[in-house]
């Protein structure tokens, strides 16, 4: 875990700050419009090499990836009622069905001094109360936010997004998650990073609130909570995990980690050779100039924010865990998925791999449009079989 000397005196000039949502929204469209011109382009070259990518997922991400090239600028943060909210225009709606395998219940994690007094925190980045969503299905032992069932098993549930864009419920994930899973999912809300009183570490300060109210508040014995994120929100999985371990509290009894961002040198081959995914190396870069900049280079290369790079013993804390891992064959993080993967296992870490094959980043989290059901069905038999464990 980083230390306070790890941590910059000032922040970094170069860090990146989101612009208004008026301004952002007016580059993005224009972004995609300029963007959209090469849609003959794109079609002409997926008819001559016949990647075996469904078409409308090969051209969105095309679409995506280059106008976040020419726009990788960052958005201001939603309000705080916004991001206590469902969002009024979620990325892909969950349906009407979907909704109604649930029942939502809006709560605010209040401040947990025991798990965040202990993070080093930079000048102006303070803890602070957090909105959560609990997804209830059916057949769940406990509804809302009753106190644990005794036995009972949740998952906590991390968005992914860079860190800079999302929310709990921007895509049917979640709720798909409970009602397939049968267990209550609390889908976390935490502060995105494009301004310094927001960067890391407020995220997992954020992220810890949620841990500490699902096993404090509600009473769930850490051992029976699996901790699931995506992308960003896998990163954020394995930063509380460790954070845990190295303040000697006991941490959750699985993780199952969906394309998890692991990291932040970008420097993996796999950037290199998957150019079908539709990740921008410019807008990348752009969130973790904003992410990190109260860090070093060798704390932005150091285990917490780099698990992919950490060095051997750092996930000692995992030993026995079971942790699911999914990775696209055709995502840019695939490699340092993989490495995470070898790190987590010579640390003694039960871990399992499932190759979402021909799928881009996060294709589970969001079919139909980066992703199919099946990418989906196979994280969701994932998460199944590491809830089984406990």
């Amino acid at each position: 875990m980083a230390n306070i000397s790890t941590l910059r005196t000032a922040p970094s000039p170069h860090a990146a700050n989101g612009r208004s949502r008026g301004l952002a929204a007016l580059l993005t469209v224009g972004a995609q419009l300029t963007a959209a011109l090469t849609i003959p382009v794109w079609a002409l070259t997926y008819l001559v090499t016949r990647p075996r990518i469904p078409f409308k997922i090969y051209l969105m991400a095309k679409i995506f990836r280059i106008a976040t090239t020419i726009n990788p600028g960052l958005i201001a943060r939603e309000s705080a009622a916004e991001s206590a909210d469902v969002p009024a225009k979620p990325l892909i709606p969950a349906s009407a069905e979907q909704w109604a395998s649930v029942t939502l219940t809006k709560v605010t994690a209040p401040l947990a001094p025991a798990f965040q007094d202990k993070v080093p925190k930079p000048a102006g980045v303070e803890a602070q109360p957090a909105p959560g969503f609990i997804l209830t299905p059916k057949e769940a032992l406990g509804k809302g936010s009753d106190k644990a069932a005794k036995g009972e098993k949740i998952v906590i549930y991390y968005h992914g997004g860079a860190y800079v864009v999302g929310h709990p419920l921007w895509t049917p994930f979640g709720v798909k998650l409970a009602r397939d899973t049968g267990v209550r999912v609390y889908a976390a809300q935490y502060r995105k990073a494009v301004d310094k009183t927001s960067a890391w570490p407020a995220p997992l300060l954020d992220a810890l609130g949620a841990w500490s109210y699902v096993t404090s508040e509600l009473g769930f014995e850490p051992g029976n909570v699996v901790l699931v994120g995506d992308s960003a929100g896998g990163h954020l999985s394995l930063a509380v995990s460790s954070t845990l371990g190295a303040q000697g509290h006991p941490g959750p009894g699985g993780l199952a980690l969906c394309s998890p961002w692991t990291d932040y040198t970008v420097s993996s081959n796999s950037w290199r050779t998957k150019g079908y995914d539709y990740l921008s190396p410019a807008w990348i870069r752009n969130s973790i100039s904003s992410i990190t900049r109260f860090y070093t280079p060798d704390a932005v290369r150091g285990a917490i924010l780099s698990p992919a790079l950490a060095p051997a013993g750092a996930f000692a804390h995992l030993k026995g865990t079971p942790v699911f891992l999914s990775v696209g064959t055709e995502e840019t993080l695939e490699d340092e998925v993989r490495a995470l993967a070898r790190n987590l296992r010579g640390d003694g870490a039960d871990v399992t791999v499932w190759d979402d094959e021909d799928a881009l980043h996060d294709a589970a989290v969001f079919a139909p449009v980066f992703g199919t059901e099946e990418s989906y069905n196979g994280f969701k038999d994932g998460v199944k079989a590491t809830l089984d464990k406990l």
